[in-house]
């Protein structure tokens, strides 16, 4: 009768433990003051991710022991360790705590009267000199590329350019148009905004589509 008794204990124990060490879905909610929608959750362990919807639910598979990191830019980041309860439950509730970046003191000078003139005469400050300031010339725009220097430096200026009298050939201008440079490092300047165009929408819109995602394994 006691063997009975060891041998079911044993069983019992056995099939136990393969329950919670099997990988389960588990259904989530996260609990929080503001938004809801968005927020990552990585299970460290199994390397599982997923994001909440827009009323805090998830889903995402986990095993006994199991580590989930709750990330969010206006939540304090949180660990949570799948427990037993969790894992018969196949539940889990997680409270956030919003973060707050507090800023250092500012410091702001003068006080401010209200009245525009006397507030400029009190103003200590001078402004930077430019070029503009001792009369020389210069350019404000924005920068040129190393390509488009190299294609300004290929193809500036008129072909010819009269002075009454006579005039002056740019041969310069005109052999890199006739061996075809010119043309070429058009196409890379091309080619360099399209690139940088490209670079700036994945920029902007990755984290809208990447959060679209329901559940990637990583």
């Amino acid at each position: 009768m006691q063997k009975i008794k060891l041998i079911c204990s044993i069983l019992l124990y056995v099939v136990s433990f393969s329950v919670f060490c099997q990988t389960i879905e588990l259904e989530g909610q996260v609990i929080a003051n503001s938004d809801l929608e968005g927020i990552h959750i990585l299970n460290i362990s199994s390397k599982f991710y997923t994001i909440t919807n827009d009323t805090g639910s998830f889903k995402i598979k986990g095993k006994l022991n199991d580590t989930l990191i709750f990330s969010s830019v206006q939540y304090k980041l949180t660990s949570v360790k799948l427990s037993e309860e969790i894992i018969e439950s196949k539940v889990i509730r997680v409270k956030l705590e919003e973060f707050v970046n507090q800023l250092n003191e500012v410091y702001v000078g003068s006080p401010l009267s209200g009245n525009l003139q006397d507030d400029i005469e009190n103003v200590k400050g001078k402004p930077d000199i430019n070029f503009y300031d001792v009369g020389i010339p210069g350019y404000k725009g924005k920068p040129k590329t190393k390509r488009e220097r190299e294609l300004y430096e290929a193809d500036h200026g008129k072909y010819f350019v009269f002075y009454g009298v006579g005039f002056v050939i740019n041969v310069n201008k005109i052999l890199n148009a006739i061996t075809g440079r010119t043309k070429i490092l058009k196409n890379r300047v091309d080619l360099e905004q399209r690139d940088e165009l490209m670079s700036k929408l994945i920029a902007k819109f990755s984290k809208e589509l990447f959060s679209r995602q329901k559940c990637i394994t990583i």
